[in-house]
């Protein structure tokens, strides 16, 4: 699972706080996904690397495969409860 996070960010925070320290989610990321978090810079106008993550196409998809199998349909912008967040991880499990 690839996290960009922000310190502007509000989600990211509220992710951080309440959905990733739910013992159902962090379980699932702990024994099942490799978590990538890659800290945006911290002003909203971003930079070059910025710009080329961005572009790339996958700073809108947080959760990937591995084996590079794309899994749009799990894509998360913004704020999820666990218990909304959870059910994510299990598709995701049972996509690989």
């Amino acid at each position: 699972m690839i996290d960009f996070w922000a310190d502007w960010c509000v989600a990211c925070h509220e992710l951080e706080n309440e959905t990733y320290t739910d013992a159902r989610v962090a379980g699932a990321l702990r024994d099942d996904f490799v978590l990538l978090k890659i800290a945006r810079r911290t002003s909203r106008r971003g930079g070059e690397a910025d710009g080329e993550i961005l572009g790339s196409g996958i700073a809108d998809r947080p959760l990937h495969q591995l084996e590079g199998n794309d899994l749009r349909q799990l894509t998360l912008t913004g704020f999820l409860p666990p218990d909304e967040f959870f059910p994510l991880l299990e598709k995701a499990k049972a996509c690989s």
